[in-house]
């Protein structure tokens, strides 16, 4: 059983015991918990009903003057796995976590959203409303902020797989902001790559990141802009992500990382310097690393059965680049879950059932 497994099968054992998790004080919420409990879209406390996510219903309430945000896990979940079953739970132990980290060193931890309240079994989470936006244009300030704060999260031994659009907020001050911890969990990052142990090299904090939001937005950049535009904002992306990157290492080093996991951050330190070298390099490494966001999202979408328009794009894209013959797109195991597969007929072949599991699980 690996790391990923233990944790789920924890975790699901935690929700079949019926034990609860409180985080906050009830006491200051700005109504009584059953009140809470009982909002819906026709209370009069709504001000806007931001909408139905995969996992929870979210709620800008407007109470004596302040704006509050409420989250009530959904009775039904629509992420259609053991992590979507379990997602409400990680977030409610990850608001526990930040309290405590919050307490220690507020200023490392200003990008995370502060929790008023929280309760497992009650279904709820209150926070002071944010104002903010989701990112539209990313700039060398925001990529800084955002890695700053993965930088803190890591290190103190938790990874964030979920770096999704709909996750992030930019506040008017340029600073980013985090509230969605649904995916995020414990690890131990001087032994460990992520939450999955040691056997899944590929997702680390940069990737998610990539993953989850980049390249979407680069793709759609590429689409009405060219590619030299993507080009632009992927450049300053990546020196953001070797500044971080050579952060990190120094703290492996410095607390007595295991030599693995230097030599593994080292390594995309070494791709990216390579990659920021040129332009042909920088296309370059765009078409791989792309690549491997596209894929990495696909089967994140697919295996939750929560696909959207913007998978299948991916999917079309991947499809794309395999007629046109880029087999080394999928060459290197360090990006890709195809394990260095080159035949393009094999490869044709697997993303074209997949496309078929993507349109059959739109949402």
């Amino acid at each position: 059983m690996g790391k990923a497994d233990e944790r789920r099968k924890t975790q699901i054992e935690f929700i079949n015991s019926g034990a609860e998790i409180e985080v906050g004080d009830a006491s200051e919420a700005p109504l009584a918990i059953s009140e809470l409990i009982a909002i819906d879209g026709s209370s009069a406390y709504v001000e806007k009903h931001i909408g139905s996510g995969l996992t929870a219903d979210i709620y800008k309430l407007k109470i004596n003057g302040k704006s509050w945000n409420l989250k009530k896990k959904r009775a039904e979940i629509l992420v259609r796995n053991i992590d979507g079953r379990t997602s409400f739970l990680n977030e409610v132990q990850r608001r526990g976590d930040f309290e405590r980290l919050k307490k220690a060193n507020a200023q490392a931890y200003r990008g995370i959203v502060d929790t008023a309240y929280a309760s497992l079994n009650k279904g709820i989470i209150l926070s002071h409303w944010i104002e903010g936006v989701p990112v539209k244009k990313y700039t060398r300030e925001i990529f800084a902020d955002l890695f700053n704060t993965l930088y803190h999260i890591e290190t103190a031994g938790l990874f964030e797989y979920d770096l999704c659009p709909g996750n992030l907020l930019l506040q008017s001050d340029g600073s980013v902001r985090l509230f969605d911890f649904g995916y995020m969990y414990p690890y131990s990052p001087l032994k460990e790559f992520n939450p999955d142990g040691m056997q899944l090299p590929l997702f680390h904090p940069a990737e998610r990141f990539e993953t989850r939001s980049f390249m979407q937005h680069l793709m759609d950049m590429e689409d009405d802009q060219g590619i030299e535009a993507a080009l632009v904002e992927y450049r300053s992306e990546k020196e953001a992500a070797l500044e971080y990157y050579e952060r990190r290492i120094k703290w492996l080093i410095e607390n007595a990382a295991d030599p693995g996991i230097v030599e593994w951050s080292k390594s995309f330190a070494g791709l990216w310097k390579k990659g920021l070298s040129g332009r042909a390099e920088l296309a370059k490494l765009y078409g791989t690393e792309s690549m491997r966001s596209y894929i990495l999202d696909i089967y994140d979408d697919v295996g939750g059965r929560s696909c959207t328009r913007e998978t299948l794009k991916k999917v079309d894209r991947v499809l794309s680049k395999i007629e046109a013959g880029n087999s080394f797109l999928f060459a290197d195991p360090l990006f890709s879950l195809d394990g260095g597969e080159l035949d393009r007929d094999r490869l044709l072949n697997k993303y074209t059932e997949i496309k078929k599991r993507v349109i059959e699980y739109q949402l």
